[in-house]
């Protein structure tokens, strides 16, 4: 059985159809998306997401049907599975120690470098360039329509982690 219609079989008890029709149904732009999430289970169906490798107009709701069927085993515990999980963890070349090679190779480079480009908050993402061409504007724009979206008051606390050097709390 290959990787794809393994995980198919993994999803029909949930009822989530791979390229089906209905807004709970998952549409594939990238086929390496089956191996990864035999790779790196729940977490590389996530990553392969964010990555854009799938699509899913109604993604609670996906999320929703494969939890519920998922309490109750949908992965049987047998040589198939256990194979299918063994051949894509072998296949996967990425290890956690190749991860902090390269991780020191291309954070671990001074500030200096980071402090070169980025705006003045140090901000990793992007800026929102509404009537400008500035990025500090820019920056401080989409820091204003964040706030905006999330209806923040005054006395509302923000935990600013994992977003950079703390630009958002500044």
């Amino acid at each position: 059985m290959d990787s794809r219609k393994f995980i198919e079989k993994i999803l029909e008890p949930a009822d989530i159809k791979i390229d089906g029709n209905r807004p709970f149904d998952i549409r594939v732009a990238n086929e390496k998306i089956y191996d990864r999430i035999l790779a790196k289970g729940i977490l590389g169906l996530g990553e392969s997401y964010m990555d854009g490798w799938w699509e899913c107009d109604e993604l609670d709701e996906m999320i929703c049907r494969f939890l519920r069927v998922q309490n109750s085993n949908v992965i049987s515990k047998n040589m198939t599975s256990f194979l299918h999980v063994l051949r894509s963890r072998i296949l996967n070349l990425q290890t956690e120690t190749k991860a902090k090679k390269v991780a020191r190779k291309h954070y671990d480079l001074g500030n200096d470098l980071y402090l070169s480009f980025l705006d003045p908050y140090n901000q990793y993402t992007c800026g929102y360039f509404k009537n400008t061409d500035d990025l500090h504007v820019a920056q401080e724009q989409k820091l204003g329509l964040i706030c905006r979206k999330l209806e923040m008051r005054s006395t509302d606390r923000v935990l600013d982690i994992g977003c950079g050097w703390g630009g958002f709390a500044k």
